[in-house]
């Protein structure tokens, strides 16, 4: 996104070009600018039109209207093929990949890769742009005068889902399965799906949080969800899927070698995720032949 008056710019990376992301990119422009601009000029991508083109469009996608309420912002929408009428966006693409991605940045995930990318927008304001007078910087104290103010709440960019949970503790998005706590098998549950995050929630509390898959019928566990079933069941420990995809293969066989090698293993993945060992409990068992004594006193 960039702002016709200063040029001070913000670039953002995700993993597809989906609504989730495309929601969130303006919400993130906004917060970077510290406001809104109050008309935006955009080209016709289907996550924002459903209907017509440029001048012509009809019909807007029902979270892209909601975006545009919630933060009082209008919509211009560029013609087909008509690259000029948002010349200083097409340029952006390629100025940052020259200056702000080469050489190409050492980054071990997409957060870190934009949080050097929004390190480098905010060094722009000391830019000078041909033509014009002035820095970015000091044109943009001029212009953020006139963005809308942000509203109290932000939008959330999430897609809502109401999946149950199947009996392997998994539920499904888009082709791709995601673990939950064993104890909500057969329950419906709200999942929330983010650009980069996927968030289940039951009644108003979050029971798993796993990094989004962009792939295709893959299944991710969080191995803490199975711990208690692990424990009523030690003897699937070692050909169990959330273990075998949590713990190395090395790892595996070096517990499986061991004597009392379930249990130890057990104890590790436990540890490993911050839960103690139960301790045993000893049960008196009850002598009911006492109960006849009891009464017997009463009656005589």
């Amino acid at each position: 996104m960039r702002l016709c008056f200063s040029g001070h710019f913000f670039v953002k990376a995700y993993y597809a070009e989906n609504e989730e992301c495309f929601l969130d990119a303006h919400i993130s422009s906004f917060k970077f600018f510290g406001g809104v601009p109050k008309r935006t000029i955009f080209d016709n991508a289907k996550v924002a039109v459903s209907e017509g083109l440029g001048a012509y469009v009809t019909k807007e996608t029902k979270r892209y209207c909601e975006l545009k309420a919630h933060y009082q912002f209008a919509a211009t929408y560029c013609n087909p093929r008509s690259g000029n009428e948002k010349g200083l966006v097409e340029n952006l693409v390629g100025y940052v990949r020259r200056n702000a991605m080469v050489p190409m940045p050492k980054v071990d995930s997409l957060d870190e890769l934009n949080a050097t990318l929004e390190s480098y927008c905010q060094g722009y304001i000391e830019h000078s742009i041909a033509s014009r007078t002035g820095t970015v910087g000091e044109n943009f104290s001029i212009e953020k005068r006139v963005l809308l103010p942000l509203p109290l709440y932000h939008y959330s960019p999430e897609k809502l889902l109401y999946p149950e949970v199947s009996a392997y503790s998994l539920i499904t998005f888009q082709t791709n399965k995601y673990s939950v706590p064993t104890d909500y098998c057969g329950k419906e549950v709200c999942l929330k799906a983010g650009p980069s995050e996927i968030r289940v929630y039951h009644k108003n509390e979050m029971i798993a949080n796993h990094e989004r898959n962009y792939g295709k019928n893959h299944r991710t566990y969080d191995i803490g969800h199975y711990i208690k079933l692990l424990e009523a069941k030690p003897r699937a420990i070692f050909n169990a899927a959330p273990v075998r995809q949590y713990v190395p293969k090395d790892v595996l066989q070096m517990y499986a070698s061991k004597h009392g090698g379930q249990k130890l293993l057990l104890a590790y993945l436990k540890e490993s995720n911050g839960l103690k060992e139960t301790p045993d409990i000893t049960v008196i068992p009850t002598q009911l032949n006492l109960y006849d004594q009891l009464i017997q006193e009463v009656n005589s």
